[in-house]
């Protein structure tokens, strides 16, 4: 099914109750991105672009850590603050934020590698000459 059928199917539908729904439904929309299979031998064009995305990738996760560490940073700071009411909920609830951030950042980090590790091992494996 495509995506935008699902959409319509789960969101828009107001007929079908949520417990009604199926899971796989759920996991096809939440899934970020599709099983890909390349069979084709990789060109330098393709190599330039792996080398691309992965950096691409440590970019993203740096910015992640970047983004917890002002988060973590700035929740300390408002958990010491004093004589400005109760805002100890924000520093908390930074500090959570910077957790998650960190979780959510390695995650996609890691899955990404991943997948592209598939594609540098097919890449550089040795040729084998048939015989005949």
């Amino acid at each position: 099914m495509r995506r935008a059928y699902l959409f319509e199917k789960i969101i828009l539908d107001d007929t079908a109750p949520l417990q009604e729904m199926d899971r796989s439904h759920i996991r096809n929309l939440l899934r970020t991105d599709q099983e890909f299979t390349h069979k084709e031998e990789l060109i330098l064009r393709d190599h330039l672009a792996l080398v691309r995305t992965r950096l691409a990738n440590e970019s993203t996760l740096l910015s992640y850590i970047r983004s917890s560490l002002y988060l973590l940073i700035g929740g300390l700071a408002l958990l010491r603050v004093e004589g400005y009411g109760d805002l100890r909920w924000a520093g908390y609830l930074s500090l959570v934020l910077s957790t998650l951030f960190i979780i959510i950042g390695l995650y996609r980090y890691y899955t990404l590698r991943k997948q592209l590790n598939r594609f540098y091992e097919r890449a550089f494996e040795p040729k084998v000459p048939q015989a005949g």
